[in-house]
């Protein structure tokens, strides 16, 4: 008894000095860029960025480096604004990060990158939440090569291409997205299996296009039904892909053969 006692102080002891250990950077406060309040974090530890809009070299093309860390703004989206000016993009996950990377509460604008976005995950599978990703040259965001991350509650809207590119093995979580005014919503292609639930998708060329063995799960259930609440052409595209589910989405209508008109199979 006395033996389990002991170890259950030592557990505690470490849990405390974990969270003694961990530690907040506040940009511009304590590091004058983003990227530097990265550089400067370890494990656990949070990158806390002040109101304001946030240009150039160190507050852009922004790399976590695999750290199991959290960044994010202040006061939300609204308040905190990376503009990429046309050149590079905002975040570029690379480095194998996994749910406990966490980026959240800032508007990511005016990226430029081919094959690229607002945030590109490639073999990396972070946390993306409560973001605005708006107007990039190319997608809002790209999500390639095995890459799994979650991407929650965020807006993503008036991205040239893609509001969400999915590609070559990647298999996210997208939930609770509001996804307006892309090319494509969300485009997955090459053998991907993403979850696509509780979305909103509206005035997008195409709500989601599926092709080349692409097989997402598209609502499934009441409790995941998305919202596609028009789009330019179709609400789903579905081009040499199979085992599509798609059932219980809401498609702005309830009468069957004006559905059949919004999903576009062939």
């Amino acid at each position: 008894m006395k033996t389990v006692f002991t170890i259950s102080i030592l557990i505690c002891m470490m849990l405390i000095a974990s969270i003694a250990w961990s530690k907040i950077i506040h940009v511009p406060g304590d590091q004058p860029t983003i990227q530097g309040g990265i550089d400067a974090t370890i494990d656990g530890d949070t990158v806390l960025v002040a109101d304001g809009t946030y240009t150039g070299e160190g507050n852009k093309n922004l790399d976590f480096k695999g750290k199991a860390i959290t960044v994010a703004s202040e006061n939300g989206p609204e308040n905190c604004i990376i503009d990429c000016e046309g050149d590079g993009m905002g975040f570029f996950f690379h480095s194998g990060e996994d749910s406990s990377s966490v980026l959240g509460g800032f508007t990511i604008t005016n990226s430029s990158e081919t094959y690229g976005g607002g945030i590109k995950c490639e073999g990396s599978s972070p946390t993306i939440e409560n973001n605005n990703i708006f107007n990039s040259f190319d997608h809002g965001i790209a999500i390639v090569s095995g890459s799994s991350p979650i991407i929650t509650n965020n807006r993503i809207q008036n991205n040239a291409l893609n509001g969400l590119d999915i590609w070559n093995n990647a298999n996210p979580e997208i939930t609770h997205n509001v996804i307006v005014n892309n090319g494509h919503g969300i485009q997955v292609v090459w053998n991907c299996f993403p979850v696509i639930w509780s979305n909103t998708f509206e005035g997008n060329d195409i709500g989601i296009t599926c092709n080349d063995g692409a097989s997402p799960i598209i609502g499934g259930s009441l409790e995941h039904a998305n919202d596609f609440l028009g789009d330019n052409f179709f609400a789903v595209e579905i081009q040499d892909s199979t085992n599509i589910n798609a059932n219980y989405n809401y498609w702005g209508t309830v009468v069957e053969v004006e559905i059949q008109a919004v999903i576009y199979d062939y």
